[in-house]
């Protein structure tokens, strides 16, 4: 089921998506009398690769996933909120790993868990006596654990072993919130990951009876008010955007069926 979920979702994503869109048009036009419909579908794949890279477009497929939650603005000498000072775990849900072990650990990690690593540890070294949880467990691309990998790394930033909790098993967000509640229960922790992936993450941990206190990374939308020219053109970084919400939208959809959320 993993799997199928993971190679049936990819016919969605915003390119192959233009691309069948254009498959089918041109089939039409080389191999049917039906023309009209074969040029309109190549004209609508073309409108949907503008779109998808459309950084106006992007960020309106973005915003209500990131808009949920503000990121802890957690400085060094200020006073830490009562409610977080009550965390005794700091969760750090993984991205994805290369799996090559021919390189040092952080070069195989991506971006993605880069980020929430370094903001996990950051949190953690904060608020002291945090138990920092790292999950990722083998990735379809790679068959990897992205946790190991992210351990390796924290423990080069100065965190002890001890105080390292490695779930190398969970292979997506449901496993993750099944497993790492029944290692919190109900003490409030702070849960790490992608600002569009933190809704849904929420509300699976939720679902499972935890306590996360949200501290989302990686936002995506433009949050200048300086108008950039460069920002009317299409890009691929755009179009990464509107994957990340596709996916994810998708993932909440699928979530709300099977009763997750």
């Amino acid at each position: 089921m993993f799997l199928l979920k993971k190679f049936f979702s990819r016919f969605l994503f915003p390119l192959p998506l233009s691309l069948e869109v254009l498959t089918i048009g041109l089939l039409l036009l080389l191999f049917t009398r039906k023309q009209k419909t074969g040029k309109a579908l190549v004209a609508l794949a073309a409108v949907l690769v503008v779109l998808f890279s459309s950084n106006v477009f992007s960020g309106r497929l973005l915003t209500p996933l990131e808009s949920h939650y503000a990121p802890l603005f957690l400085t060094p000498g200020a006073p830490v909120p009562e409610e977080l000072r009550q965390a005794k775990f700091v969760v750090v849900l993984g991205s994805g790993s290369s799996g090559n072990t021919k390189f040092p650990p952080e070069t195989q990690l991506d971006d993605a868990s880069t980020a929430r690593l370094v903001e996990g540890v950051r949190v953690s070294k904060m608020l002291h006596c945090c138990k920092l949880i790292l999950s990722g467990g083998p990735t379809p691309k790679s068959g990897y654990s992205v946790a190991r990998d992210m351990g390796l790394i924290a423990e080069e930033l100065g965190v002890s072993r001890e105080d390292l909790i490695i779930d190398a098993q969970s292979r997506d967000t449901e496993e993750q919130a099944q497993r790492i509640a029944a290692m919190v229960g109900q003490q409030p922790f702070i849960l790490v990951t992608e600002a569009s992936h933190m809704p849904r993450a929420v509300a699976l941990f939720r679902k499972q009876g935890a306590h996360p206190i949200a501290d989302p990374m990686g936002s995506r939308i433009e949050r200048s008010d300086t108008p950039a020219p460069d920002r009317l053109f299409p890009d691929a970084e755009a179009l990464r955007g509107s994957q990340r919400a596709i996916y994810e939208y998708l993932g909440l959809a699928w979530a709300k069926v099977r009763g997750q959320i």
